[in-house]
């Protein structure tokens, strides 16, 4: 079926027929209303408004007359002056579109594939069909870019272009070797698949704001594409105007129960070899006290639905409308501190900031328009003891491993890698995943050791209980504050540890502080561990 286009508005760089002659050479046919099957809409000067928006409920990709003619030139400069064949394309698109590279030494294969502004990476065992992962760009531009720095990270750690077996085909069907008119058909495809997704509306209306196609309305009502903005890319932008479809969601979710406790998104542990982290958000793993800000009580509660009741100077600034997620944050390596200001303090609270990494409020949006909305309420609001935990991009797995290290060596306690285009799920998640080099559990307080020597009249050690029933000591790690007046017997106190010993309780183990949102001890998950390369 020939693409269909749509002409309105005052045309000025040619006249209109000449300008359906020439789209009909090039195989286009041209329709005098807007449909669903509208391909493109050309607008010229004085566009009527009431179309441009009909075209964009249809998911229609709007132009202006200039950027149209530029689209003609240069398909018509790539040959033959028509349009291009689906076997033209094969040749000149296909091999910057699609690369398939392996590593011998891993028995692995990385392919990776894009489709207009979307970059498609499936990763796995050789002879396996491996697992996918998608990422939506601003612009085709940052699409392009990402791929090749990709692909120039993964030759340079070994892997090696190779023959790409039949068995992916099936799975990358929507290859855009299928492209009718390069990447311009690219986007057509793209947004049909955002058409089928759950959240249409919201959906459709993101692509506009998240990918750099939003049209603005000039003076003239004519709709303008700046389809290649140069953005950074390690980072998410903020927006000077948020669109409301973030502001004021079609949908919005609680995270609440009905015992004020909450159902926070919970994280797995990262196996590499499992998950490709290429274009994930890493950030770092924040060793402090887990809060929820319940914005129209205005308070903050653990996951168990203990309240936190911090000043009142505390929480200005913080939105009323908008549930939070983040940490009570003291700094690292001041979890045990961080632990008693929450408890007991006032004024110590200036000691202190609520590191803010997510909105449950706008959980079913994806993960980068929510952190786009916790930029703008950042610089708008400017809570003095809140900030937004720090997103950057993994162009590689290297750049996991190279992060990992430089927080461990801070002091930090690893790092949280979050999947793109993600939505808020209550519970664990896959999309959500921890990197720690060291095993961490919790266990539950049954016993004060006496001290000796200098710790003489005061707690030497906790004997404490795992959830498996093998009980161990632990006394590496307390304060002096913690020996005086040591957890209570019965409390949940967090602990790290090396390894397990032949006998199965923690190898080194040392104290790290009292868990306020636990109720009961989990042992560590030895398979968590990830070593720096």
């Amino acid at each position: 079926m020939e693409p269909f286009i749509v002409f309105i508005g005052t045309l000025t760089l040619s006249t209109r027929e000449a300008h359906i002659n020439k789209a009909k050479k090039n195989g286009y046919e041209v329709a005098e209303t807007i449909s669903k099957s509208t391909t493109f809409l050309i607008c010229g000067k004085d566009g009527d408004q009431t179309i441009i928006n009909k075209a964009k409920s249809y998911g229609v990709r709007i132009i202006s007359e200039q950027k149209w003619v530029e689209t003609l030139h240069k398909a018509e400069t790539c040959g033959t002056g028509k349009k291009r064949t689906r076997s033209d394309n094969n040749k000149s698109q296909n091999q910057k579109k699609l690369v398939y590279l392996e590593s011998r030494q891993y028995r692995r294969f990385w392919q990776m594939r894009r489709v207009y502004k979307t970059t498609y990476i499936r990763t796995g065992s050789i002879g396996s069909k491996g697992m996918e992962t998608s990422k939506e760009y601003e612009t085709k531009r940052l699409a392009k870019e990402s791929m090749t720095s990709m692909i120039a990270s993964k030759k340079a750690s070994g892997y090696k272009e190779a023959r790409r077996p039949q068995s992916l085909d099936y799975e990358d069907s929507s290859d855009s070797s299928d492209d009718n008119f390069g990447d311009e058909n690219d986007e057509n495809d793209y947004k049909y698949k955002q058409k089928k997704q759950k959240l249409e509306n919201e959906e459709s209306e993101s692509d506009a704001t998240l990918h750099g196609d939003e049209t603005s309305d000039v003076d003239n009502g004519a709709a303008a594409l700046n389809e290649d903005e140069d953005e950074d890319l390690p980072t998410i932008k903020s927006l000077s105007s948020l669109p409301s479809f973030i502001t004021n969601p079609k949908s919005s979710m609680s995270i609440m129960k009905g015992n004020n406790s909450v159902d926070v998104l919970l994280a797995h542990p990262w196996k590499p070899d499992e998950t490709d982290p290429t274009g994930w958000w890493i950030s770092e793993k924040l060793d402090g006290v887990r809060a929820f800000w319940n914005s129209k009580r205005g308070k903050f509660y653990s996951r168990n639905g203990n309240e936190f009741v911090p000043p009142s100077w505390f929480s200005k600034g913080l939105p009323r409308d908008k549930d939070l997620d983040g940490e009570l944050f003291g700094g690292r390596g001041k979890f045990q501190s961080t632990i008693s200001i929450v408890k007991a303090g006032v004024e110590e609270w200036k000691n202190i900031t609520y590191e803010i990494f997510d909105v449950p409020t706008l959980g079913l949006l994806p993960f980068e328009n929510r952190m786009k909305y916790l930029k703008n309420m950042i610089a708008e609001n400017k809570p003095q003891y809140a900030k937004l935990v720090n997103q950057k991009l993994a162009n590689s797995e290297r750049d996991v491993y190279d992060e990992l290290e430089r927080v461990e060596k801070l002091g930090g306690e690893g790092l949280m890698i979050r999947k793109p285009g993600s939505l808020y799920e209550m519970g664990r998640s896959k999309t959500l995943l921890k990197i720690k080099t060291f095993y961490d559990g919790e266990a539950v307080v049954i016993g004060h050791e006496p001290g000796k020597g200098k710790y003489l009249r005061q707690c030497g050690s906790l004997l404490c209980r795992m959830a498996s029933g093998k009980e161990f000591k632990v006394g590496s790690g307390m304060n002096d504050n913690d020996r005086i007046n040591p957890p209570s017997i019965g409390s949940i106190i967090i602990y790290k540890c090396q390894e397990l010993s032949n006998s199965g309780s923690p190898r080194f183990p040392i104290y790290l502080g009292v868990a306020l949102d636990k109720d009961k001890p989990t042992d560590p998950d030895f398979k968590q561990k990830v070593k720096i390369k």
